[in-house]
């Protein structure tokens, strides 16, 4: 069982130390020299085969980006997009416009798809040319920056610098193309712009027509004369009915002190708009009151005709009713020439201020007062009202009829203002496209050219970069590979540190591999002392004096008696198992070593029995010398004639395992020391591991699978023995100089 330092040191971190980064570079170096030698080559065939080609570099600057669109509003700088806004879009899209195929073969018909394929084949092919030209086309822009870098590249140096040329001039009127579409927008412009001056004119002849119509030469100015008309009526209209009133009062007042002279009954009134007869009314006041009226339609004529033309409805009608007034003042005077007096009079004196209409009417003594008069005063003043209802009435239906047509005139000149903008906007819009059109491509402003296409060169440094890049490829390829064997497909044993972190047992002791030869001289040495020869000479001296593994059985002796006695094994015999997983792992030479190793020291008995092979042997070691005594007095008596010479068959020993390990106990050796088959579920090593004090798992390095490891440690497990590991052919692949092993042994 594993002791309590045993599991302290499996329970260790399994984390990649410099020594083992060490280990792998050095144990695989054949992959690494052999992946870097392929790099190295692959690096040279690169540079014999495809030197650096000729390039040519331009440099573009997108200051913003002009897109003309079919017109919309009247703000030019809505079709500006700086790259700031959204930068990556906007030069990505100008990168894929350079890079577009169109671009290309546009350049290649331009420059001849025969010069270009001059030194790659030859021929006439178009699209050979075309697509040669795109695959050595590199366009890239550095993050967070308007340049565009164009770098073309091809065998023959006479080709890159104009191609590289040709196709900045193609791209920039590709931009034109694609952003404004100049020929198609000035057409459309152009059909525009004539639509809208028609319709322009169109409109002002129909808003002409429609004001010549309507006898207006302004809505406002019409409307507004109307309101004023209105206005002035509706006061004489009120002060007229204020004074109606008035008298009419007085008339009932006067009733009681004189009986007047009794009006004519309404019957027999006169109509609408004439003159009272001269018994009813005074001439002189009737006279007056025409005089009045005549004055103030000749003012009101004057206002309309400074707003109005003379055909105007409102001017006819002003002028009808001073005809009618005129008539009827030659009919009173032709009827009272004494009248012309008054007219005179009148005309010399100022007109009547029209408060003078809405001073109240003083009382009058019953003296003066004179029915009759008053009485066709109230008349007058009755006539007066309708006449002035009815030149109201006819004032609101002309307001309603300027209305109307004032609407008509609203709407054909808002018509006209909405196509006049319109006409101005794609008249400045034509204007625009024509200078833009006579810029021309070569005078575009918002792309500059920082960098012209630069003479042809070759980058040195970018093929040097290549190259070393292979080189360092296949290195680090060697590298990765030589983990990757290491640490995942190589499934091997290999190292102490394996057997910790791996196998999880207890490393007894590292015996490092002493080459071919050194394994030439231990197989030598133990065929000398198997078979007797020398017994005389004198011990171990002549025996293994010579063998390179000394160092490592005397240092085995030592840490097995050092382990026994710490687990407290002190009887006699102590029974030693040796066995491993795999045939050739050394576990004969080991056991041949550690027995004698063991008998010459202190003289002790060892008995060493071979089950490794079909028929076995056992040994008697003594002073480090091979006795004539072997296993036939540990034997029962029946079986003794089965041994000759020492040897005896596996199968006798597999039936009498445990008396004969029964008898071994009672024996006179200090150590018996089994050199046991390989452990398997059919070998006899598990049947007599359970007697064993300790049992050593030979495991050989590099060829022992870790997991074939596994299964056998959990099957001597199941033994309940002891098990401790000894790490057999171990090789140094590291320098001593830089990392120094433990072997175990000095």
């Amino acid at each position: 069982m594993n002791t309590a330092h045993d599991k302290q040191v499996t329970a260790q971190g399994f984390g990649l130390t410099l020594g083992d980064v060490y280990y792998v570079l050095f144990r695989q170096k054949w992959w690494i020299t052999f992946l870097s030698a392929l790099g190295v080559l692959g690096a040279a065939g690169f540079y014999m085969i495809n030197p650096p080609y000729f390039q040519s570099e331009a440099k573009l600057f997108i200051l913003y980006v002009v897109t003309t669109t079919v017109p919309k509003q009247a703000n030019p700088e809505s079709r500006v997009k700086s790259p700031d806004e959204r930068g990556e879009n906007i030069i990505n899209s100008e990168i894929e416009i350079l890079t577009s195929m169109d671009l290309v073969q546009q350049t290649v018909d331009a420059f001849g798809p025969e010069k270009i394929l001059a030194k790659a084949g030859g021929g006439k092919d178009r699209i050979k040319a075309a697509t040669l030209i795109r695959n050595s086309l590199v366009v890239e822009s550095p993050k967070r920056s308007d340049v565009i870098r164009i770098v073309l590249q091809h065998r023959d140096p006479d080709v890159v610098q104009p191609v590289l040329g040709a196709l900045v001039e193609n791209y920039i009127k590709k931009h034109l193309e694609i952003h404004r579409a100049v020929g198609l927008i000035n057409e459309f412009l152009t059909q525009e712009t004539d639509q809208m001056r028609s319709r322009l004119q169109q409109t002002e002849q129909e808003l002409r027509a429609a004001k010549s119509k309507a006898d207006i030469l302004s809505v406002d100015d019409a409307r507004r004369a109307y309101s004023e008309q209105i206005a002035e009526i509706r006061r004489n209209l009120l002060t007229a009915e204020a004074e109606l009133g008035e008298r009419q009062a007085l008339l009932q007042d006067m009733k009681g002190l004189r009986t007047p002279r009794l009006a004519p009954p309404p019957e027999t009134r006169a109509p609408e708009g004439r003159a009272l007869p001269d018994s009813r009314m005074k001439p002189d006041d009737e006279y007056m009151a025409v005089l009045t009226r005549l004055e103030l339609l000749r003012r009101k004529r004057e206002e309309f005709l400074t707003q109005y033309t003379t055909g105007s409805s409102l001017v006819r009608g002003v002028n009808e009713q001073i005809a009618e007034a005129e008539r009827l003042k030659k009919k009173l005077e032709t009827a009272n020439p004494n009248l012309l007096a008054l007219s005179f009079g009148a005309a010399a004196a100022p007109a009547p201020a029209p408060a003078a209409e809405s001073t109240s009417v003083a009382p009058a003594t019953s003296a003066s007062f004179d029915p009759v008069a008053e009485a066709a005063r109230v008349m007058a003043l009755q006539s007066r009202i309708k006449i002035l209802n009815s030149q109201l009435d006819r004032i609101r239906a002309e307001s309603s009829q300027v209305d109307e047509k004032g609407s008509l005139l609203n709407e054909l000149q808002r018509k006209k203002e909405l196509e006049e903008a319109s006409y101005k906007f794609y008249a400045s819009s034509l204007e625009q496209a024509r200078v833009e059109e006579a810029l021309g491509a070569g005078k575009v402003l918002n792309i500059s050219k920082i960098q012209n296409p630069s003479p042809p060169f070759r980058d040195w440094l970018m093929f040097l970069r290549i190259v070393v890049s292979i080189i360092i490829g296949g290195v680090v390829a060697g590298v990765a590979m030589a983990f990757l064997v290491d640490m995942y497909l190589d499934r091997s044993v290999r190292r102490p540190v394996d057997v910790e972190r791996k196998l999880r047992l207890p490393l007894l002791l590292t015996v490092r591999d002493i080459g071919w030869f050194g394994r030439r001289r231990v197989a030598k040495a133990a065929t000398k002392l198997m078979s007797g020869a020398d017994a005389e000479g004198g011990g171990l001296a002549p025996k293994l004096m010579s063998d390179p593994l000394l160092p490592f059985y005397e240092a085995l002796k030592d840490r097995l008696d050092q382990r026994l006695e710490v687990k407290g094994v002190t009887r006699k015999p102590k029974f030693i198992g040796l066995t491993a997983v795999n045939d050739g792992a050394g576990v004969t030479t080991l056991t041949t070593g550690l027995a004698v190793s063991l008998s010459e020291t202190e003289d002790r008995n060892v008995l060493l029995i071979d089950l490794d092979r079909e028929l076995g042997s056992a040994k008697q070691f003594y002073k480090g010398m091979i006795t004539q005594h072997g296993l036939e007095e540990a034997l029962d008596p029946k079986y003794k004639a089965s041994v000759q010479n020492g040897t005896v068959t596996a199968h006798i020993f597999r039936s009498q395992c445990a008396n004969i390990m029964k008898m071994l106990k009672n024996s006179d050796y200090d150590y018996v020391i089994f050199d046991m088959p390989p452990v398997s579920p059919t070998s006899m090593t598990l049947r007599i591991a359970a007697f064993m004090d300790e049992i050593l798992l030979i495991i050989e390095s590099e060829r022992t699978n870790q997991d074939v490891a596994k299964e056998a440690i959990g099957l001597l497990e199941e033994s309940k023995a002891s098990l401790c590991a000894v790490l057999n052919k171990v090789r140094s692949y590291v320098p001593s100089t830089l990392h120094q092993e433990f072997w175990g042994a000095s």
